[in-house]
């Protein structure tokens, strides 16, 4: 494949860079908060303030706030799989039955836990969007 035969970036893609960005850095403040939080739990709330700057940032562009949060939301949740995994393996070490359940559990759980994320950043987005638009009337 020569190089002007590379696919091009979409003019989408670069204008939802910011909320990439800030999906992917809401990864390892998502694992170091529900590393040291008591009980086996995950916490999104580094996601929710990701979608709260991305709903600031994009409240003056022409790109939906929904699919910015959306982004957002997607790549913040991925600690959802590094955690569901960590269950599966405590389900192999407890009984080979429970070992089973688990196995048929993960991808519900990896599809719940990508939405819980995604909800979270695209509520921070609506908030931060309404704070932007508040601010805009001062």
């Amino acid at each position: 494949m020569e190089l002007t035969q590379l696919p091009k970036i979409s003019e989408t893609d670069q204008s939802l860079r910011i909320a990439t960005i800030l999906g992917i850095c809401s990864v390892p403040v998502t694992v170091a908060v529900s590393l040291f939080s008591s009980g086996n739990v995950i916490s999104f709330t580094p996601v929710l303030f990701a979608g709260v700057i991305v709903g600031y940032h994009y409240n003056r562009t022409p790109i939906s706030i929904g699919r910015a949060g959306l982004r957002t939301g997607l790549l913040g949740g991925l600690p959802t799989i590094w955690h569901v995994f960590e269950i599966l393996e405590d389900g192999w070490s407890a009984s080979f039955e429970y070992g089973v359940l688990t196995v048929l559990f993960v991808p519900v759980a990896i599809v719940f836990g990508l939405s819980v994320a995604v909800l979270a950043s695209v509520v921070g987005a609506a908030i931060g969007d309404r704070v932007a638009r508040g601010i805009d009337q001062l």
